[in-house]
């Protein structure tokens, strides 16, 4: 492989930046032409490749020496910055949650006592109808039991009539007239009629929603598992919500590390795959 400019060629640090902009870009490029253009058949092509490979490796990490170099004064201002906007920026983003959080308590505050005065309201409408009803029901038990009496004042005229008449008795004729002038009586008597209930209970007043200028407010739907298991119980056999199971797939490799892949798990396939590892070229 031909010698590296970046390795061989000493760069005063103020011309480095322009210099990688051209040679980092060939340099990367001819390493991936040739690391394409190997064929690892035998032995001696497997050593040959291992020494391009350190090269390349080293190649890689003196660029990021370099990039380093460009860079760290960049993001030591940004860090200089970044400190000096850090505290007053925490300061008025905690002004910010303690203002939405009253905001929010009392919002929640209002829509709990809207909620209270609408059950109030609910029932005291809920009394109002069973005291209606009840009323009505009272006055059908009354007017039947007007009809019921009418009935029989009817029948015992009657059959005092029907007496009268067959013994000629006069003082069973008057009877009889005193009996059906009863039942007159009770026919003309006026059933009381059930006015509408009112029951004597303050409506409440409904709080309405509170208000800022400037300031919306907008309902946003959240959860949180609370019980792992039955929520994994759950998702079992629906897509739409195995979905929403993550994969610590970092936590998974650490097992298959730490039991060699001897430890069997359901919906798990452990395999062991080779990694090569480089040493840096010296100097």
């Amino acid at each position: 492989m031909a010698a590296d400019p970046l390795e061989t060629v000493e760069i005063p640090a103020e011309v480095r930046a322009n210099q990688a902009a051209t040679i980092a870009p060939e340099t990367a490029q001819q390493a991936l032409q040739v690391a394409q253009s190997y064929v690892i058949d035998d032995d001696d092509m497997y050593a040959a490749a291992g020494e391009e490979l350190r090269t390349i490796v080293t190649r890689s990490r003196q660029l990021e020496e370099l990039r380093k170099s460009i860079t760290a004064p960049m993001d030591e201002a940004k860090r200089r910055v970044m400190d000096f906007f850090r505290v007053p920026l925490e300061r008025l983003q905690q002004a910010e949650s303690v203002l939405k959080l009253g905001m929010g308590t009392y919002q929640r505050e209002q829509a709990a006592k809207a909620e209270a005065a609408r059950r109030e309201a609910e029932a005291i409408a809920r009394q109002q109808r069973e005291e209606q009803q009840r009323r009505e029901a009272d006055a059908r038990a009354a007017e039947a039991a007007a009809q019921a009496e009418r009935e029989r004042l009817a029948a015992e005229a009657q059959v005092q009539m029907q007496k009268a008449i067959d013994t000629g008795d006069a003082q069973a004729m008057a009877q009889a007239e005193q009996t059906m002038a009863a039942a007159a009586a009770v026919q003309a008597a006026p059933v009381e009629q059930p006015a509408q209930v009112v029951v004597p209970m303050s409506m409440p007043v409904v709080p309405m929603a509170p208000r800022a200028a400037g300031v919306s407010t907008r309902t946003v739907w959240k959860a949180k598992v609370t019980d792992k298991s039955a929520f994994i119980r759950a998702a079992a056999g629906r897509p739409e919500i195995e979905a929403l199971l993550s994969v610590n797939e970092s936590a998974l490799g650490q097992f298959a590390k730490a039991t060699a892949g001897k430890a069997p798990l359901a919906g798990v396939t452990f395999y062991d795959e080779p990694v090569v590892a480089v040493r840096r070229r010296a100097g």
